[in-house]
């Protein structure tokens, strides 16, 4: 029978263990289940106690010199993320330099919540596709094509605005009936430059 060094009820038993490695356990004895979790345990693998674990195979100073090794090695990926994370965004390479351009929307007089306001560059501007934001609570709103607020590339803009009516199910009707949904038709243009924040003139819609 081969008991280990806390188990042995005498250093005889103990002793006698050595060189009996991989015996069969006898009738009743429990195998440990994960070898890292019983070395925890134990502090440490003595010659009997390596043998007795689940898969039957001694945990020997190289296997513990492997678990040192991916310890240390998720330590040092699990700092390398962290400090990762705390770098905030970086800008894309080569990107087109923007100008912050911010406005106010009034609905019937009323400055109104959740207008969706598109900008559509016309051809020669330095992007070719449109922009979209939302106004807040006050009817301000603020163009972003990185990072929140920082405005758009150079060029002449078309501005559309369409207020969708809130339901249970989802977005509703344009409340607005489409009168400043299309570019063709726009009258709220303007030009931004670099360097030049544009800040436009309050923009008053109708619903009727």
């Amino acid at each position: 029978m081969c008991l280990g060094r806390s188990e042995a009820e005498s250093p005889d038993q103990w002793m006698g263990c050595k060189g009996k490695r991989n015996e069969p356990l006898p009738e009743g004895a429990q195998r440990q289940s994960s070898s890292v979790g019983w070395l925890a345990r134990r502090g440490g693998a003595s010659p009997c106690e390596s043998s007795v674990i689940e898969s039957g195979i001694p945990l020997g100073a190289n296997t513990v010199k492997n678990r040192h090794w991916m310890s240390g090695w998720i330590v040092a990926l699990s700092l390398s993320l962290l400090a990762g994370c705390h770098r905030g965004p970086q800008p894309p390479k080569d990107r087109w330099k923007t100008s912050p351009v911010t406005g106010t929307v009034y609905v019937d007089g009323a400055p109104v919540e959740g207008v969706s306001v598109t900008a559509t560059p016309e051809p020669g501007s330095e992007i070719a596709f449109p922009v979209s934001t939302l106004t807040n609570k006050d009817g301000k709103f603020a163009f972003s094509t990185y990072f929140s607020g920082d405005g758009l590339p150079e060029g002449t803009y078309a501005l559309t605005f369409t207020l969708l009516e809130r339901l249970p199910s989802g977005g509703g009707p344009d409340l607005l009936k489409g009168k400043y949904s299309k570019v063709e038709e726009s009258n709220v243009k303007f030009t931004v430059q670099l360097g030049k924040p544009v800040d436009l003139e309050p923009i008053q819609l109708k619903k009727k």
